[in-house]
């Protein structure tokens, strides 16, 4: 299942998608990867290029391996107000909740917090079943 989540309202880099409510089954267990993420900033606040940033979101547990719930890496370059962003490969991690209502996504630096002026942002969920996992 692939989900497109338009974000017009960010605040201190935290978007919540405010769509319509989703359910999957709770018989199985899925994993959610990040395949697109597209951010408009309303000026040029990026100083540096190489300082690495992340996505992070409440669908994924926050387990001592990954503290930040973050399902995405990457990085900014100076300059630019559009940042397009595709992982290859998409990294998959385990979907924590089986109720997909108000997700919230959150922009963050990883060396030390930084908060950026945000105009519109996209990301492009697809969560996947695990069907060794499904029961019968």
């Amino acid at each position: 299942m692939i989900l497109n989540l338009h974000f017009d309202s960010i605040t201190n880099n935290r978007f919540l998608h405010e769509g319509p409510y989703i359910m999957v089954d709770r018989n199985c267990t899925y994993q959610i990867g990040i395949r697109h993420i597209h951010i408009e900033l309303q000026s040029n606040q990026i100083s540096k290029d190489n300082d690495l940033w992340c996505l992070s979101t409440n669908l994924v547990d926050r387990s001592p391996i990954n503290t930040l719930q973050a399902v995405s890496y990457f990085t900014l370059t100076r300059g630019k107000l559009n940042h397009n962003i595709t992982p290859s490969p998409v990294v998959f991690y385990p979907l924590e909740i089986h109720q997909l209502e108000n997700p919230e996504f959150l922009l963050q630096r990883i060396s030390r917090e930084k908060i950026i002026q945000i105009d519109r942002a996209f990301v492009q969920v697809e969560i996947q079943k695990c069907l060794e996992s499904a029961r019968v």
